[in-house]
C-alpha cells in the first residue's frame, strides 16, 4: 500500500482529500498545514508520494516544498492546485512535479494522477537501480567504457580511466580522445576517424597510443561500433579501450630475454632453460640440447615434458619452476630425471625473470649434472 503525505493550509480540503485517498485503498501517513509542516512529517514517515497545495503561507510554498522534497528526501510530489492559479502552472513546472489535481476534484481525476505519479516513480527507481548496477559493473571491468558523438568529442567515459590515464572521468567529458595521445599519434587517429567516420564503419582491434597524466605513454587496443540514428546519421561511437601496456611489454622484454639466453648461455657447461608462465619452453642452450636432442623449442613443449622420456601429463610434484613462478624466489632442488642417455642426478636452480613492472615474465632454470660429485 502506497503511503501518502498531504500538505493543505485549508484543513477541509486536506481532510476530504484523506478521506477521498484512504477510501482509494492509499495510506495517508499525515496531513500538514504548511510546507515546513509538511517537510518535518516526510522526513520522519518518509511518504512514496507528496500532495501539496500550490499556494500555502508561510516560509515554504508548495512549489519551494515540492523542490526540496525531492531533493533533499526524495520523494516526488503531485501539486494541488485550483483553477484560478493555472498561470503559475509554469513556474510550477521547475519544481518538475509528478501531476496536478485541479481543484474541485473528482475521485477518478484523484486515482489517475495518483496512479501516474506512483508509476513514474517506480519507473524512475527501476532505473536508477539499474544506472547503478551499470555503474557497478562498468567500475569493475577492466577496460575504458566510452562514447563520442560524431565530431570526436567524450560525452562519456567510465571511471576505469582514472586508473588508466590518471584522469578523473569528469574532467574528460566534452574533450576528445585526440587530447590524451602524443602528437603524432593524435594526428594519425584524426585521419582514421574521419576515415571510418565517413563509411560509418566499426574499429576492430585498433592499436593505439594513449598518454597518462603524468606523460607516460601506454599501449591500448580499441574496438568500438557506430551509433546511428534511425534515419542512418551518424551520432557517434561507442566502445571500449584495454590496456596492452603490459602484453606488449613483456612481449618485447621476453625477446630481449631470448637473445641474451642465446649470447650467454651457449657458453655455460650446465644445461639452462627459459620457460614461459605458460610452462612451455621457450629457449633451451646448447649443452641442454645435446641432454635432450628431442626436444625443439619452436614448438614450445611443456617444460616437464622436457625432462622426461617417455612425456609426463602433469606438472612434477614441487617443481620449482612453478614454486618460482608462484612466489617470484629462486629455487634449488636434486632431482633424478630419466633420459635417453640414462639416469643422472641433477642439480636445478630457477631464478625468476622480472619486466619494467615488476610481473615475472619468465622463469631461467639451470640444470647441472652432480651424479657422481664427491663420490
Amino acid at each position: 500500500m502506497a503511503k501518502i503525505l498531504i500538505a493543505d493550509d485549508e484543513a477541509i480540503t486536506g481532510m476530504h482529500l484523506e478521506e477521498v485517498l484512504t477510501g482509494l485503498g492509499y495510506d495517508v501517513v499525515g496531513v500538514a498545514s504548511s510546507g515546513v509542516e509538511a517537510m518535518q512529517m516526510a522526513s520522519v514517515c518518509r511518504p512514496d508520494l507528496a500532495i501539496l497545495d500550490v499556494i500555502m503561507p508561510g516560509e515554504l510554498n508548495g512549489i519551494e516544498t515540492c523542490r526540496r522534497m525531492k531533493s533533499d528526501l526524495e520523494i516526488p510530489a503531485i501539486f494541488l492546485t485550483a483553477h484560478s492559479e493555472i498561470n503559475i502552472i509554469e513556474e510550477a513546472e521547475s519544481a518538475d512535479p509528478y501531476g496536478y489535481i485541479i481543484k474541485p476534484f473528482h475521485n477518478t481525476e484523484i486515482r489517475i494522477a495518483v496512479d501516474c505519479a506512483l508509476r513514474r516513480c517506480h519507473a524512475e527507481k527501476r532505473l536508477k537501480e539499474n544506472e547503478t548496477r551499470l555503474n557497478d559493473i562498468l567500475q569493475s571491468m577492466a577496460e575504458i567504457v566510452w562514447e563520442i558523438d560524431a565530431n570526436g568529442v567524450l560525452n562519456f567515459i567510465s571511471g576505469r580511466v582514472k586508473n588508466i590515464l590518471g584522469y578523473d572521468a569528469g574532467e574528460m567529458i566534452g574533450k576528445s580522445p585526440f587530447d590524451v595521445m602524443p602528437l603524432d599519434e593524435a594526428e594519425r587517429m584524426k585521419r582514421y576517424f574521419q576515415l571510418k567516420s565517413a563509411s560509418k564503419a566499426p574499429m576492430v582491434n585498433l592499436e593505439i597510443w594513449g598518454l597518462t597524466r603524468n606523460g607516460r605513454q601506454i599501449r591500448m587496443v580499441t574496438n568500438a561500433v557506430p551509433v546511428l540514428s534511425r534515419d542512418g546519421t551518424l551520432l557517434g561511437y561507442r566502445g571500449v579501450n584495454r590496456d596492452i601496456t603490459w602484453q606488449k611489454t613483456a612481449a618485447g622484454a621476453m625477446d630481449v630475454m631470448q637473445e641474451l639466453f642465446n649470447q650467454v648461455m651457449d657458453y655455460l657447461e650446465v644445461g639452462a632453460a627459459l620457460i614461459n608462465p605458460a610452462m612451455e619452453v621457450v629457449q633451451i642452450n646448447r649443452r641442454m640440447a645435446g641432454r635432450y636432442p628431442h626436444i625443439d623449442p619452436s614448438v614450445k613443449p611443456k617444460c616437464y615434458h622436457m625432462f622426461h622420456d617417455p612425456p609426463k601429463t602433469g606438472v612434477c610434484p614441487n617443481c620449482p619452476v612453478v614454486r618460482t613462478f608462484q612466489d617470484g624466489q629462486v629455487h634449488d632442488m636434486l632431482s633424478e630425471p630419466t633420459a635417453g642417455f640414462g639416469v643422472g642426478v641433477h642439480r636445478r636452480i630457477t631464478s625468476p625473470v622480472f619486466d619494467i613492472a615488476g610481473n615475472i615474465i619468465a622463469v631461467v632454470e639451470i640444470s647441472h649434472d652432480v651424479k657422481g660429485i664427491g663420490e
